[in-house]
């Protein structure tokens, strides 16, 4: 089965079948603290990370009518996503996953995937002191340094990237959306690979199956710490989005892509 990262083509927002787990790499199956054959990388900001836009419009928005400004008080909820060393960790996790490497199923602990391919601590504290200094207000930051959430009013977001806010209707729907492309002065700039929120216009609804976590459950399947209470299991997951009943008709996915939130 291939999977794909992709925005819901249009209006409205389409239900997304599963959460993104980072889980390839942090203990879902993993022998917590097992060493693989690979050195400590990090991340290292090169030049090449330091011009480009961290968002772009969504498509099929190429012709529309004249937008609105958006309230300048009115705040909105961004996530700056971290730099990644995402070459490495995508060779990596191939490694784990071909039998007769090296590295087959030799699964890393969250404190090794941060300190091969996430920036360092001091350097996630250099993006969150700049969005503090700014007028943004912190929410949380991620344990593996993948993100930082944070809230700001529309003047700050828009002095901040460089950008406008502006509303549009189209069709009966009403959406804002970012004007111009989003930078951020350096050094930040090369710390940061992207920024959620600088638009609603095909926001997906995420229907992640929370009420399956209260039932531990005995289904089948080898992941013993799959999940932050033990108790996601695959089947677990594959009944709440009713992939298994695709499995029953025997579409096994070859051939199939599906998107993944």
């Amino acid at each position: 089965m291939k999977l794909k990262n992709r925005r819901p083509p249009f209006f409205p927002a389409q239900l997304i079948p599963g959460i993104a787990l980072i889980g390839l790499l942090v203990s879902a199956c993993s022998l917590t603290g097992t060493q693989t054959n690979n050195t400590s990388t990090g991340v290292t900001p090169t030049s090449a990370s330091r011009s480009h836009p961290v968002a772009s419009q969504p498509t099929a928005t190429g012709n529309l009518p004249p937008g609105t400004q958006v309230p300048e008080n009115e705040v909105k909820p961004l996530t700056f996503n971290l730099t990644y060393n995402d070459t490495a960790m995508e060779q990596v996790i191939a490694q784990m996953y071909t039998p007769g490497s090296p590295a087959f199923h030799q699964f890393l602990a969250p404190d090794q995937v941060v300190q091969r391919y996430a920036l360092s601590d001091a350097q996630q504290q250099q993006v969150v002191d700049w969005l503090t200094q700014h007028g943004y207000t912190l929410d949380s930051t991620d344990s593996l340094h993948t993100s930082v959430k944070v809230h700001a009013t529309v003047a700050t977001i828009e002095r901040t990237l460089n950008i406008k806010l502006k509303s549009f209707t189209v069709d009966g729907h009403t959406f804002f959306m970012q004007e111009g492309p989003p930078t951020l002065p350096q050094p930040i700039g090369a710390l940061v690979s992207s920024v959620v929120g600088l638009d609603n216009f095909a926001l997906p609804q995420f229907k992640p199956p929370f009420g399956l976590l209260a039932h531990a459950g005995s289904l089948a399947g080898n992941c013993s710490s799959y999940g932050a209470k033990g108790n996601l299991t695959r089947n677990k997951l594959a009944g709440a989005y009713q992939v298994n009943q695709l499995y029953q008709q025997g579409f096994q996915g070859q051939g199939m892509t599906i998107g993944v939130a």
